[in-house]
């Protein structure tokens, strides 16, 4: 039987479509897609994503721990911070990738991807010290996502924060009529936002007071469309164990330098040999293309590689996607066929993001 999340009633009571997802029945969508994409892009939207984990990874030893399981410097984030991580098989590939927020020198919360959140678990339990629990409070855990240019007027209105005090996966207790949240400046559509996590009661309590102020509902369609114009990868998709982070050009994300962790020497070798695969994204000149088309090489017709994720951008009014080619083949604006069942299609390659929003745009200027 699906799981279902504490939300579920209050969805079902506005006509929510469901879709079944990592083994939970989730809103897809409650008006439509594109409206529901829009409403982020151009105002604020709401999401239930009380699927994906919540774990507690606490005791002496834990910073050793997580130094031990990402691939990222954990001693380099500050308490009440978090940081976008990955995890990696001892191939290199990766075995998931979620937000790690330290709650404490000593203390951490783990977002892990739902279908990937008993793996983790028992991942970090086989590496970890007596002195260390680990707690999967998934069941007990509502997951809101607040995304939106106006999501910071809704976080002061709602819950009397002040939106400048939250640096970039800032991490928050908070109480507001008497209900407790935990409050995170993070999301998944490339729009300024906020995720949330409460007990059943109090994400209730705050579910109706964000639609009562006017945030959209949203569901996973919306939420799929809005990363893929992001070039935000999705675990199973972009990410498996079979790709390594160098291949999915997340090496930002490998601190070599720190120490050992599981993966390194792997990855070190794979950086010595060189990279036969790239991740890409890709502009449509027509058509949409799908999980699994093949990528054709536009002059001799050979296969280069394939798509791993593929839609519409409701913003280019395009088809867009992701999918890994041969290095070689890696040059923007490359010209592409793309086999979608039986027909070929036309595309480029292009720069991830797909669009810019304020706040990429403004993360852009400061790397440049």
């Amino acid at each position: 039987m699906l799981k279902r999340t504490p939300l579920y009633d209050a969805e079902q009571a506005m006509n929510a479509h469901f879709t079944e997802f990592a083994g939970w029945k989730m809103p897809l969508y409650y008006s439509s897609i594109i409206k529901e994409h829009m409403a982020v892009r151009t105002s604020v939207g709401i999401f239930d994503i009380s699927h994906l984990g919540k774990l507690f990874i606490k005791g002496q030893g834990a910073t050793a721990l997580m130094q031990c399981l990402i691939a990222s410097d954990i001693e380099k984030v500050a308490v009440g911070c978090g940081t976008y991580a990955i995890y990696c098989n001892e191939n290199g590939g990766v075995l998931d990738d979620e937000i790690v927020y330290r709650l404490g020198p000593d203390e951490y919360l783990a977002v892990p991807n739902a279908a990937r959140t008993e793996f983790i678990k028992t991942w970090a339990a086989g590496h970890a010290p007596e002195t260390v629990t680990i707690t999967n409070r998934t069941p007990e855990l509502c997951l809101l996502a607040l995304q939106g240019p106006e999501s910071d007027t809704i976080l002061k209105n709602v819950f009397h924060e002040n939106p400048a005090s939250y640096k970039r996966y800032a991490v928050r207790h908070v109480v507001v009529n008497g209900y407790e949240y935990t409050v995170m400046k993070s999301g998944y559509t490339g729009e300024n936002g906020y995720e949330i996590i409460a007990a059943p009661k109090g994400a209730r309590y705050a579910w109706d007071a964000l639609l009562g102020s006017g945030v959209t509902p949203c569901g996973l369609g919306a939420r799929d469309t809005l990363r893929l114009e992001m070039g935000y990868m999705l675990y199973g998709h972009e990410l498996t164990p079979a790709i390594t982070p160098l291949e999915a050009r997340l090496e930002r994300l490998v601190a070599f330098d720190k120490g050992d962790f599981i993966g390194r020497e792997a990855l070190l070798e794979q950086k010595r040999e060189g990279i036969d695969k790239r991740l890409i994204g890709f502009v449509m000149d027509e058509g949409i293309a799908r999980d699994g088309s093949t990528i054709l090489d536009k002059v001799n017709f050979d296969e280069i590689g394939w798509v791993t994720s593929g839609g519409y951008s409701p913003v280019l009014q395009a088809g867009i996607g992701l999918g890994y080619i041969k290095s070689e083949f890696y040059q923007i604006g490359l010209a592409i066929y793309l086999r979608v069942r039986d027909k070929l299609l036309q595309g480029h390659l292009a720069e991830r993001p797909f669009i810019y929003t304020p706040k990429t745009r403004i993360t852009q200027e400061k790397a440049s």
